[in-house]
């Protein structure tokens, strides 16, 4: 059992260069030094688990904070995989916290679920009224190169998103692959592959929906679905549904780098994986 543990702090320096001010990790994860590809300052980090993937009884806890002003894009190298197990779960813990004029854009590979697999998954994330998030999760109901497919127990997937100290954002979904055939017409209907996007950029960006919405008609394709929404709070959240994981990846990657400029006022450097 193997209880992996990231704390992770971003401050600005004088020359508005985001850094690592705060480290703190647990094996099996693991944090490369920052890399600066853009001109605004951010701090690009990709994060390792070294142990390949997550058992039962395993857990990995999350703790991440971008104090005001400072940027940060944190990403992975690889999938996330979650192993075959016979009884018992994984957990999956996330803390993020971003401050004042600062900006979180996480773009995590996505999790891939095993054969006789369980997952619990809970993210928290508060964000200050005048910062920008871009906030993205994806999923895989199994290994398609050897035909698996939905045959993972169950997934529990909770996110709570505060702005300004007040809940904005509450979702929850359970698939129990003992219960129900979530492949069927009216759940995800045959595709293998989803995800979500939250995008947030305050009160007065909300309007940017719009271009979304016209950006993603351009996109329509039989393996790939997506569709989003504006909640009163200002944050827009982009479904997404796809047969194929490389293009649900590549939409998502499309999507911010056509966001980017409008919420950032920066373009979106390649990130190389």
């Amino acid at each position: 059992m193997q209880e992996g543990m990231l704390e992770l702090g971003i401050k600005v320096d004088q020359n508005e260069k985001s850094y690592i001010s705060r480290m703190n990790y647990r094996f099996p994860l693991k944090v490369m030094r920052p890399f600066y590809m853009d001109d605004m300052g951010t701090a690009f980090v990709y994060v390792f688990d070294t142990a390949g993937g997550m058992l039962a009884g395993d857990r990995a806890d999350y703790s991440i904070s971008v104090e005001d002003c400072a940027r940060l894009y944190l990403t992975n190298a690889s999938t996330s995989k979650i192993y075959q197990m016979p009884e018992g779960k994984a957990f999956i813990n996330q803390h993020f916290h971003v401050g004042e004029n600062a900006s979180l854009e996480c773009f995590p590979e996505a999790i891939t679920l095993f054969r006789q697999s369980e997952l619990e998954t809970q993210t928290r994330i508060d964000v200050h009224p005048n910062s920008v998030l871009a906030y993205c999760e994806m999923y895989s109901s199994g290994r398609k190169s050897t035909g698996e497919s939905f045959e993972f127990r169950s997934l529990s997937n909770r996110l709570h998103l505060y702005i300004g100290g007040k809940l904005a954002i509450w979702e929850q979904f359970r698939l129990n692959m003992e219960r129900e055939q979530f492949a069927r017409l009216g759940y995800l209907e045959g595709y293998s592959h989803w995800g979500t996007l939250y995008l947030y950029a305050g009160q007065g960006k909300a309007d940017i929906i719009r271009r979304l919405q016209e950006y993603l008609s351009t996109k329509d394709r039989l393996s790939v679905r997506a569709g989003c929404s504006l909640h009163p709070s200002g944050v827009i959240t982009m479904k997404v549904l796809s047969s194929n994981y490389e293009e649900m990846t590549e939409l998502f990657n499309d999507v911010w780098s056509f966001m980017r400029p409008l919420m950032l006022k920066g373009e979106l450097p390649y990130i190389r994986k």
